[in-house]
C-alpha cells in the first residue's frame, strides 16, 4: 500500500482550499481595479472619493480614515454583496438593511434620511427666529422680483410620512400635533403677504380615491403631481386668466407594474420591492417641447444646479416661467409646461440663481422644496441665503 497518496491528496486539497480562500479575498480589490461592481445602489449619498495623496505628508491619519472609507465604498462587487445581506435581512429578519429606509406596513417603504423621522415625530419645532428667517429670505425674493414685476409662488411638496401615517411603524409616533410644515404656513399666512399653497387638503382628500404616493419610493406619483398642479394653479389662475389647470377628464388613468422606486433600489431590493405605477396619459397632442441644458452651460451659473430643462411652445404668447425645484418638480413640469409659452427648470430647490432669472425675464417665478428640506442643514442653507 502506498502511503505517500493520502498525503498527496491532503496537500493538493491544502493548496485547493487556500487558492480558494486567496481567491475569494482578492475578489473585492480585483473588482474594484476592473470596475466590476455593475448595478450600482441609489444610497441618497456620494460615495466617499480616493484620498489625497498629499495627505500623506500633512496629516498620516486622514490619510488612513479616508483610504478606509473610500475601499468600504468602492470595493468590487458591493452592490451584490448588499443586495445578498438585503434580501436575508428583510426575508428572514423582516429588518431593513438599510438605515436609510423604514420598513413600513402593507408594502409601504419609508425614507429614513435628513431628519425626516424626526421631523415627522415633531421633535424640534421651527424657533421664532427660525421662522422669521425663512420669512425674511422668502419676503427678499418676493421683493426682488416684484421690482421686476414678476410673480412669486412658494410650494412645499409633503413628505409621504406627511400624506401616508397609517403605514408607518407603530414605533414611529408623534410627540406633538404641529409640523415645522404647519408652523412654517401659519407664520407666513399671519405675518407675510408672500403667496403660499398648502397642498394637504388636496392630496389628503385624493388619497381617499386612489393612491397618491409611491409606495416604494419617495415621491408622489404623476397623480398626486396633478393634485399639487391644480392647487398650484389657482392663485397663478388669479394673476394670469389666460391660465387654467388641464381637467382631470382630459387624462386616461394607466397602470403599469415597474421595478421598486428609490427607496427598493436604496435596499437593493428593487426586483423583490416592485411599484404599481398609477399614471395619466392625456388625451390631447402636448405642445410643450422639452431640451435639456448642456453641462457646460448649466455649470456656466452661480448656483450649478444639477439639471436645467426648457420647454417651448412654438408660437404661444402665453407668460413665461422659471421653476426652482427638487425631485418632486419633475413630476409636474409635463403638467405646468402646456401653460407658458416658455419654461426653465432648474432642479436644485436650494438656488435663487439671479442670472437665470436675469437671462429669461419669466412672469412667474414657482419656488418649490419638499418639506424634508425644513429641517436641518438643508433649512440653514436655505435661510441664510440672500435673494
Amino acid at each position: 500500500m502506498d502511503t505517500r497518496t493520502p498525503a498527496r491528496f491532503d496537500r493538493i486539497l491544502q493548496v485547493f482550499v487556500v487558492t480558494v480562500f486567496l481567491g475569494l479575498i482578492s475578489l473585492p480589490i480585483l473588482g474594484m481595479v476592473f470596475h466590476l461592481n455593475a448595478g450600482a445602489l441609489n444610497e441618497k449619498r456620494r460615495l466617499a472619493p480616493p484620498p489625497k495623496l498629499e495627505e500623506v505628508v500633512t496629516s498620516v491619519s486622514k490619510f488612513i480614515a479616508d483610504l478606509r472609507s473610500y475601499l468600504a465604498d468602492n470595493f468590487g462587487f458591493r452592490s451584490e454583496l448588499v443586495r445578498w445581506n438585503a434580501r436575508l435581512s428583510a426575508r428572514s429578519l423582516a429588518v431593513s438593511p438599510s438605515p436609510m429606509v423604514v420598513m413600513g406596513k402593507d408594502g409601504w417603504l419609508y425614507y429614513a434620511g435628513e431628519h425626516i423621522i424626526e421631523d415627522y415625530r415633531c421633535l424640534k419645532p421651527f424657533t421664532d427666529a427660525e421662522l422669521q428667517a425663512w420669512t425674511s429670505v422668502l419676503e427678499r425674493r418676493q421683493q426682488w422680483l416684484q421690482k421686476r414685476g414678476i410673480r412669486y409662488l412658494f410650494v412645499v411638496g409633503p413628505n409621504e410620512h406627511t400624506i401616508y401615517p397609517e403605514y408607518l411603524p407603530s414605533y414611529i409616533t408623534r410627540v406633538r400635533d404641529t409640523s415645522r410644515l404647519d408652523q412654517l404656513l401659519d407664520y407666513l399666512k399671519a405675518h407675510s403677504t408672500v403667496p403660499t399653497v398648502d397642498l394637504r387638503p388636496a392630496l389628503l382628500a385624493g388619497k381617499a380615491k386612489e393612491r397618491v404616493y409611491q409606495k416604494t419610493d419617495t415621491h408622489w406619483n404623476a397623480r398626486g403631481a396633478f393634485i399639487a398642479y391644480q392647487e398650484m394653479f389657482k392663485p397663478i389662475h388669479e394673476w394670469f386668466p389666460m391660465i387654467q389647470a388641464t381637467p382631470r377628464d382630459r387624462f386616461q388613468d394607466t397602470v403599469t407594474t415597474e421595478a421598486g422606486g428609490d427607496l427598493a433600489n436604496m435596499m437593493g431590493m428593487t426586483d423583490v420591492y416592485q411599484e404599481e405605477v398609477l399614471g395619466l396619459r392625456p388625451l390631447d397632442p402636448r405642445q410643450a417641447r422639452f431640451t435639456e441644458w448642456p453641462p457646460e452651460k448649466r455649470n456656466a451659473l452661480p448656483s450649478q444646479p444639477y439639471m436645467v430643462q426648457e420647454s417651448e411652445i412654438p408660437g404661444s404668447k402665453l407668460p413665461r416661467l422659471v421653476l426652482f425645484h427638487d425631485s418632486f418638480g419633475n413630476a409636474l413640469k409635463p403638467f405646468v409646461a402646456e401653460h407658458f409659452s416658455r419654461a426653465v427648470y432648474a432642479f436644485n430647490a436650494m438656488i435663487f440663481d439671479k442670472s437665470i432669472l436675469d437671462q429669461e425675464k419669466p412672469d412667474l417665478v414657482i419656488q418649490e422644496i419638499t418639506e424634508r428640506y425644513l429641517w436641518g442643514e438643508y433649512a440653514n442653507i436655505y435661510a441664510n441665503q440672500l435673494p
